[in-house]
């Protein structure tokens, strides 16, 4: 199966609607730190995938987003909705309560959850779509 990444673009455009809904200015912080979130979903270590699966790659990006905050404002929102984005190009749907979503968010930044714990909240909170593309 071919996974579909999201861009630095497409990262930039989810802070700045999140910016212009919730009246925060968009600004990336740091350039470096918003590569790597890109980055974290496709890392190889010695020839093998870290994040083998969907969820897990979304997990891991929503972690990255959240902690390396590449931007001035809007971090955990952004990490939130790029990784239901990235799901739903790769087939899922992500739904959960926005209380769940917003606990799971600051505890990610408080250092609480990992992607382990984000990837067990994401199988529990989403599921195949029946959109899914042709093969």
């Amino acid at each position: 199966m071919i996974i579909r990444y999201l861009t630095r673009d497409e990262i930039e455009t989810i802070n700045k609607f999140l910016a212009m809904k919730h009246g925060f200015t968009h600004c990336v912080l740091q350039s470096g730190n918003l590569d790597l979130c890109i980055e974290s979903p496709k890392r190889i270590v010695f020839g093998q995938e870290i994040y083998g699966g969907t969820l897990e790659k979304a997990a891991a990006l929503m972690k990255e987003l959240t902690k390396l905050h590449p931007f001035l404002a809007g971090n955990k929102r952004t990490a939130y909705l790029a990784a239901s984005m990235f799901l739903e190009l790769n087939g899922y749907v992500l739904s959960a309560p926005t209380s769940e979503a917003v606990d799971l968010s600051i505890e990610t930044a408080s250092c609480t959850k990992d992607v382990p714990e984000i990837f067990d909240w994401m199988k529990n909170c989403s599921g195949r779509s029946p959109w899914q593309p042709i093969e």
